[in-house]
């Protein structure tokens, strides 16, 4: 199977936002069973499963960080992912409000600590 056809730029990802699709969104450096488990639980929710991958610099949380491609090519290797759609440049937000996708899964990170972030996003969608 040819990965990189999984693998698109934002804009060029756009037509793939439908009804039937879920949209989750992370950095993804080191997949771990975690990310699968995430991973999982987005996709009972929708037919399809979009990852957005953050590629802004991150040089701060990980001391080794994989490159952009790198990080792509793993995602897009694991067979419930249906794409992979690369920020490069745009903020999250800005790419929730480009996309407006219907449905949106966040980590377990966000339920507590992160909630200004989910705040934002939850304004961008409505």
């Amino acid at each position: 199977m040819n990965f990189n056809r999984k693998i698109l730029n934002l804009e060029d990802g756009l037509h793939l936002i439908k009804d039937d699709c879920v949209v989750c969104f992370g950095i993804f450096n080191v997949i771990h069973p975690g990310h699968i488990r995430f991973l999982r639980s987005a996709k009972k929710v929708a037919k399809r499963l979009i990852v957005l991958l953050i590629d802004e610099d991150v040089s701060e949380v990980f001391e080794n960080i994989f490159s952009l491609d790198d990080r792509a090519d793993g995602l897009a290797s694991i067979h419930i992912v249906n794409n992979v759609l690369l920020l490069q440049g745009k903020t999250l937000e800005e790419a929730i409000g480009f996309l407006k996708p219907p449905l949106i899964v966040m980590g377990k990170e966000f339920e507590f600590e992160r909630r200004s972030e989910v705040d934002t996003i939850l304004n961008i969608i409505d």
